[in-house]
């Protein structure tokens, strides 16, 4: 028998570290990262990502597709811009693995 080739695939997922929480306030979402006593102020972009990962983990075509959703009319480089969104809150988001 012909041997099968398996492809393995991994899928990053990002999730909010424990102990971190947060409060609106005037359009902004103030963050307290308990793990380092540390409060945060995120703006609106920031705080939408805040919400969906306060959901569950999401993968990164998950975000951009929130992103799209909420900003239809927004002409900028959507991937590029999460991904440097995701990569400055790393205060507050973890990212994993999924194979």
């Amino acid at each position: 028998m012909p041997k099968r080739m398996v492809r393995c695939y991994s899928i990053k997922m990002y999730h909010l570290k424990e102990k971190i929480y947060a409060v609106d306030l005037n359009n902004k979402k103030v963050v307290l990262d308990t793990n380092n006593g540390k409060y945060y102020e995120l703006n609106e972009t920031a705080g939408m990502i805040f919400d969906a990962l306060y959901e569950g983990p999401k993968s990164f075509e998950d975000l951009e597709e929130i992103f799209l959703h909420n900003f239809k009319n927004v002409h900028v480089d959507l991937k590029k811009e999460l991904s440097e969104l995701l990569k400055s809150s790393h205060l507050f988001v973890h990212e994993s693995e999924l194979l």
